[in-house]
């Protein structure tokens, strides 16, 4: 009886923090899970907190990908709890939020690196900001300075609702336009695929340690350009580091505090090392 009643009560407990995701994450009447959704670069890692956090809480944290354009978006609608996001929050973002009387709180949680990729057999090693600018603008279009090919260079990215897509844009292009024939792709494991399929091609994605891609050292010039291993990421020297960002609203519930709080705990911090991320730096706004 006393192991029936004990099982009785953790189902229950477990039931108080359920939650669906029937064709998107939407919340059924009574359920009080924590719904997370956002960018695909977060996602494997914020699996393994919600598996780990469920372990100790007994609360379900159900986690949806997307990109970090439509985890916000999903908080603003309130369709989600948090929005896990590779960039910062735009300002319309917070203004739209501010129309429907709420407000963000920022906390970074890790920190990750965007890696640029060919296929595992490329003679390509290391590649300066400014040929990647030029590739990606369409100013540069062939081998031949790169590795002294004449193939046209194939080029992947994220599609434009991503984060890395806007740090990339941002930081690589200097806000300027992809060049049009820039093929986007839904997720770091798609562009690390086309890649390792195509001798051609270069591709920008979140770190992968997949063995069938390699991963190209980048930098303001070609003897300042390291690959985005965690002490480069650390020191600064790697140029296309970023935080990663949760935000849930001012008016989030405690379960919800409470998830943010375990994630940037030690035990947080630790699965987002063991995922090849970095442990986050201390600010939260």
């Amino acid at each position: 009886m006393l192991i029936n009643r004990r099982r009785a009560l953790a189902l229950a407990a477990l039931a108080s923090c359920s939650g669906r995701y029937p064709g998107g994450p939407t919340r059924s009447s009574n359920a009080s899970s924590i719904l997370l959704s956002g960018s695909d670069t977060m996602v494997l890692l914020a699996r393994r907190w919600a598996e780990a956090f469920a372990r100790e809480t007994r609360c379900v944290v159900q986690v949806s990908g997307g990109g970090s354009g439509t985890g916000i978006a999903a908080l603003l609608n309130g369709t989600a709890d948090l929005a896990m996001s590779s960039r910062p929050m735009h300002e319309r973002e917070r203004r739209a939020l501010a129309a429907r009387g709420r407000t963000a709180r920022e906390h970074v949680v890790a920190v990750d690196a965007v890696a640029v990729y060919a296929c595992a057999d490329a003679r390509l090693s290391t590649i300066t900001l400014a040929q990647l600018a030029a590739l990606y603008r369409g100013q540069l279009e062939r081998w031949t300075t790169l590795d002294g090919r004449s193939n046209r260079v194939v080029l992947y990215g994220r599609e434009s609702s991503s984060g890395t897509y806007a740090f990339f844009k941002e930081r690589v292009l200097a806000g300027r336009d992809f060049a049009p024939e820039i093929q986007s792709l839904p997720g770091t494991a798609s562009v690390i695929d086309a890649v390792a399929r195509d001798q051609t091609s270069l591709g920008y994605a979140g770190l992968s340690t997949s063995r069938h891609v390699r991963r190209i050292a980048v930098g303001a010039t070609l003897t300042d350009a390291c690959e985005p291993q965690s002490e480069h990421v650390a020191s600064g020297r790697y140029p296309l580091a970023r935080p990663l960002f949760l935000y849930p609203t001012a008016s989030a519930p405690e379960r919800v505090q409470q998830f943010v709080a375990w994630v940037q705990s030690d035990a947080g911090q630790r699965l987002a090392e063991q995922e090849g991320f970095l442990r986050a730096i201390a600010r939260s706004a």
